[in-house]
């Protein structure tokens, strides 16, 4: 069972951290006085509260563009975003959705009324600031950067770019039901306690303003919606925490609230940042947000290991972004009189910047970009390389044909210990119980010679698995081995028996150029019809969310299979099994159609390519978001 206070203490340390995250960057000197604070007017007369920053150097003699961000936390009630984040280009309007702070109006959690509201904003509001010429960018991450998804998917006339992250792709897949895997942690703590409590703190100043002002409108709103008035709170039937509590598998509700569903919206130059490690929203929104827009619109990627705040590393970048879309219209010949280099903004071959071994959150990344056309990395770039899984613990090029391997599936497995888990610092000394122990298989490949063994981008686990249970979870880690035993935790995936079926067409399942998967979609339907035949063998392609790091020589790329963890060591993810204990059993030899057990990796072709690779790598304890683990077995718990 779970380690009750460890989670307690890690649900404490999240929440800390993502106060100080959900406020916008800001640069130069903490601004003390209030932001200015207004009202918008939507279609349907509801009164939006926001806080406008306008720059000395934004007149109407001299006009400037406006930043625009939504959300449900501080946003109309907080001081605003400083425009000297944004180099004081820009005008800032940072905006409540309705039925939150001082707006008005009824919330519900990632309603597209609420883009709607921002669609009416950006087109009715925003030319009419006074400094204002008119042109509009959408800027957030967290929470913001979904709304902002939202709102720009509505294409308003006068949206110039965007740059946004920190997002989730799909909340079904991505964050709630990961592989069909129920997470009751982040999800359940951010909908039901995190975000109404900064909504309520970060909105208190202006509360408070408004009533020494006697303007009572913002008590209005508030009071409004703790009374029986038809529509003045949320729908039951929209809560998510009853949408995700009434059954496990995928449905319209899902679909209606998710990002990916608006796609067909995104029409202006977007900006993505993402984290491997973003322990909050998770990893894998950006990526598969990037892939999926297609090239009808410009786009550029950057992506760092890393926890949620990380997204530091990529703001020089998304300001230059914005700045060559919004300031300079996209025109690769203003970087000829101007500093804003528009030339490699707009240049598809460096469409994408990765970062590795980043050891700080600083808005400025410590080496260079490994700068690419595509993501996932494409030919040119990288090899899918496909690792067998062998009877003898190892991972090789060439197929095993040896006897199957077992392991105990527990209720809640002794992956890690209490003391293991993700950290925002990384002090290396959490204790992890991977190697020994009926509970979990290894895999391991040791990077021989001279070069290393860097990857980056999407895994995926073809496995070939039985389990005595008719329902079982498959857990999967990767992690690195360094030659002094010290474990660095790299990433996971995760998938449930009876949500194995895949639908493999184009529009749903991403294939390599070669035609094999590197992502299953999986339907998450019909699957109490779908448990397994007991010891009966069956193919699984689980997904392992995306990754970057370099395995230098002497290091070991280790494939874990194991039972549920008690605790995730890269966030507070929560993954509640439920289900029976079983011994699993995998096949490393193809059989009666199944494929032999096996891994994809993007393996990038020129070692050499990658800023620091060659270099002695930072200590382990010193990269952000990767926990460094010193395993002690003799510490080990009993089953």
């Amino acid at each position: 069972m779970p380690n009750r206070r460890r989670i307690l203490s890690s649900l404490i340390a999240v929440v800390t951290m993502a106060t100080l995250l959900a406020s916008p960057l800001r640069g130069g000197q903490a601004v003390a006085t209030p932001a200015p604070w207004t009202y918008f007017d939507v279609t349907d007369g509801t009164l939006i509260a926001a806080a406008v920053r306008t720059p000395d150097g934004c007149t109407p003699q001299a006009p400037c563009p406006v930043l625009f961000q939504m959300d449900g936390y501080a946003a109309g009630g907080s001081q605003g975003i400083n425009p000297e984040s944004y180099n004081d280009n820009y005008i800032t309007v940072y905006a409540s959705v309705r039925g939150t702070g001082c707006s008005g109006g009824v919330f519900n959690l990632f309603d597209y009324r609420h883009a709607e509201d921002g669609h009416d904003i950006i087109t009715n509001h925003l030319p009419d600031l006074a400094g204002s010429n008119g042109e509009v960018g959408i800027v957030g991450h967290s929470y913001p950067g979904l709304t902002g998804w939202l709102t720009a998917a509505t294409d308003p006339q006068n949206l110039k770019a965007i740059a946004i992250s920190g997002l989730i792709d799909d909340l079904y897949r991505g964050i709630v039901y990961p592989g069909g895997v129920p997470n009751y942690g982040f999800p359940a703590i951010w909908t039901g306690a995190y975000r109404p409590a900064v909504e309520v703190a970060g909105n208190a100043s202006r509360v408070v303003e408004e009533t020494v002002s006697a303007d009572a409108t913002c008590l209005a709103n508030i009071a409004t919606r703790n009374t029986d008035v038809p529509g003045a709170v949320e729908s039951v039937l929209e809560n998510p925490i009853l949408n995700g509590a009434t059954t496990i598998e995928d449905g319209n509700w899902w679909r209606d609230h998710s990002t990916i569903t608006r796609i067909g919206g995104i029409q202006r130059p977007i900006h993505i940042t993402q984290q491997y490690e973003d322990e909050q929203t998770g990893p894998r929104g950006g990526h598969v947000l990037f892939e999926r827009l297609g090239d009808q619109v410009p786009k550029r990627l950057v992506v760092t290991n890393g926890v949620h705040g990380t997204t530091g590393v990529g703001h020089e970048d998304r300001v230059r972004w914005l700045d060559c879309w919004i300031l300079h219209d996209g025109d690769v010949s203003a970087s000829a009189t101007d500093q804003t280099p528009c030339a490699d903004i707009l240049d598809r071959d460096q469409r994408v910047n990765l970062f590795f071994e980043s050891t700080s959150n600083s808005s400025r990344p410590l080496s260079e970009a490994f700068v690419s056309s595509d993501w996932p990395l494409p030919p040119s770039d990288a090899t899918w390389t496909r690792y067998f899984l062998r009877d003898d613990g190892t991972l090789s090029t060439v197929p095993g044909a040896g006897a199957p391997r077992s392991y105990v599936h527990t209720t809640a497995g002794r992956h890690v210990t209490a003391d293991a888990g993700m950290q925002f610092g990384n002090d290396g000394l959490g204790q992890a119980t991977f190697f020994d122990g009926p509970d979990q298989l290894a895999y391991e490949l040791e990077v021989t010679g001279q070069d290393p063994l860097v990857v980056a981008g999407p895994i995926n686990l073809t496995l070939t698995a039985s389990s005595t249970a008719a329902n079982t979870d498959f857990f999967v880690d990767v992690l690195d081995v360094a030659p002094d035993g010290r474990i660095s935790y790299l990433q996971r995936g995760m998938q449930r028996a009876s949500h194995r079926a895949v639908d493999p067409s184009p529009d749903r399942t991403d294939h390599t150029p070669e035609g094999d998967i590197f992502r299953a979609w999986h339907p998450h339907t019909n699957t109490t019809t779908a448990l397994l035949i007991p010891d009966q063998p069956e193919q699984l392609e689980i997904e392992v969310f995306p990754l970057g790091w370099i395995f230098r020589p002497g290091h070991k790329l280790v494939i874990q299979v194991h039972a549920p963890p008690p605790a995730d060591p890269l966030s507070i993810y929560a993954w509640v099994s439920g289900l029976p204990a079983a011994v699993n059993t995998v096949y490393h030899a193809p059989m009666d159609g199944l494929a032999a057990s096996s891994v994809l990796i993007p393996v990038i072709n020129d070692p050499a390519g990658v800023p620091g690779a060659l270099n002695d790598p930072p200590d382990c304890v010193d990269i952000v978001g990767v926990p460094c683990f010193s395993p002690q077995l003799s510490d080990l718990p009993s089953l």
